[in-house]
């Protein structure tokens, strides 16, 4: 009687029907899943765009101040090469240094002047110290 009424070829469509259903919830929950991690990745990047559009709000401020500035990036030592320093600066510390009379070719060349200035002050005022205490100690010598 199934036969006549074709309930097997029904069970038969049904049970491909419902092991499809399942494969396809089986991809949704997947997709789902990825998804998920897109937007948590998405959520991050965005965080950290912000922060370095911050940053950059904030580099470009402070490269466009009139209030003159000068820092160290980075700084190393080398043997036989010496010291290497790399200086960050802004146009207005340009400006501050021509202002007090340096000259120089150009922007890098008279930061080189005034590093070198710099240099050169410091050691006169350490070397200026040390006499100054070996005449307080009344030493004759670096070595006595």
């Amino acid at each position: 009687m199934k036969k006549q009424l074709g309930i097997d070829e029904l069970q038969v469509q049904v049970d491909t029907l419902q092991e499809r259903k399942k494969e396809l919830e089986e991809e949704r929950d997947s997709l789902v899943v990825c998804v998920t991690k897109a937007t948590e990745t998405t959520e991050k990047l965005n965080e950290e765009l912000g922060i370095y559009r911050k940053r950059e709000e904030a580099d470009k401020a402070k490269y466009e101040s009139t209030e003159p500035w000068v820092e160290i990036r980075s700084a190393d030592f080398h043997a036989v090469r010496g010291f290497r320093i790399e200086l960050d600066w802004n146009e207005a510390f340009v400006q501050h240094l021509k202002d007090g009379g340096m000259k120089g070719a150009n922007d890098e060349e008279l930061v080189q002047k005034w590093i070198a200035f710099l240099y050169h002050d410091l050691v006169e005022k350490l070397e200026s110290k040390s006499v100054d205490i070996k005449d307080a100690e009344k030493t004759i010598s670096d070595y006595a």
